[in-house]
């Protein structure tokens, strides 16, 4: 009621139709909605809600913009999801039926999309996926809809990539053919390898996907900026390491460029990354084994 003071009377009076509801104007399309606020049944009110949602919405919070008890608003959820027009892919939290059906669709899509453009790629970072598809889909949806979709095989996850579910995956032969070119190419010369730069110019247009194949199947090891070895030179490198501290309280530059034959344009990469992945301590100018 509103009502005025001096005289005291009544104004004027309503009902409440939406608790929570946005500022509209009265040209806005939204205000044939409040029909439904006020004169439909519960289940018609948050069907309304969720349907115009982007994300998730909690039974809480939907029994607060309906101005309806949680266990009533509870109680019709669970009519409409056995009627198949709400989903509840989280505990206690619900979604539309096409809003769900929509953003399953979108992840898998952009799954097939990346693995048909990307053969020689096991699949699209996980993280990628999500990243790239923020603007589209709220992030816990995202959770909740790529879990489902792994659960029922429809999505495939191996070391932080996806790829589609049920689909065999073997790098193209022709990639693997240059990546054992790449191969042979970085361990001509022991450990003075050429530049990334160099070895892109050698390998053209397929360079990336080598390396990030070679990167996923754990055949190259990226050192800094400008330098990759194979995994075969950085095993070696370590038993190299491991004979020196055998005998050796530290190690240095100097050290390294000895039993390696290196420069220091590689040596002082070579041994940052080992530092970096805890073969070596660095103490001033030298290096304690880390084991």
């Amino acid at each position: 009621m509103i009502r005025a003071y001096s005289p005291s009377r009544t104004v004027g009076g309503g009902t409440v139709i939406e608790p929570v509801a946005v500022k509209r104007r009265r040209a806005d399309a939204g205000l044939g909605q409040l029909e439904v606020h006020e004169t439909g049944s519960l289940e018609a009110r948050l069907l309304e809600k969720l349907g115009a949602a982007t994300k998730m919405l909690s039974t809480d919070l939907l029994a607060e913009d309906v101005g309806e008890p949680v266990l009533s608003v509870g109680e019709a959820l669970a009519r409409l999801a056995v009627r198949g027009t709400v989903v509840e892919p989280v505990k206690a939290k619900w979604v539309s039926d096409d809003r769900w059906a929509a953003t399953r669709e979108l992840v898998l899509e952009t799954v097939r999309a990346y693995a048909e453009e990307h053969p020689s790629r096991c699949g699209v970072l996980k993280g990628s996926l999500k990243s790239g598809l923020k603007s589209s889909i709220d992030a816990a949806l995202f959770d909740a809809a790529f879990g489902a979709l792994e659960r029922e095989g429809l999505l495939a996850l191996r070391a932080e990539r996806v790829r589609p579910g049920g689909l065999e995956w073997e790098p193209p032969a022709e990639v693997m053919a240059s990546l054992r070119r790449l191969e042979q190419m970085l361990e001509a010369e022991g450990y003075l390898v050429p530049d990334n730069l160099a070895c892109s110019k050698a390998l053209g247009a397929t360079y990336a996907e080598v390396v990030a194949l070679g990167h996923f199947l754990g055949r190259l090891v990226r050192v800094d900026a400008e330098l990759t070895y194979t995994q075969a030179q950085m095993d070696r490198l370590k038993s190299q390491m491991a004979e020196w501290f055998a005998t050796h309280a530290a190690l240095t530059v100097a050290d390294l460029r000895g039993f390696t034959g290196a420069s220091r344009k590689y040596a002082v990469p070579l041994l940052e990354h080992s530092d970096r992945v805890g073969w070596t301590v660095r103490v001033g100018d030298e290096r304690k084994w880390g084991g």
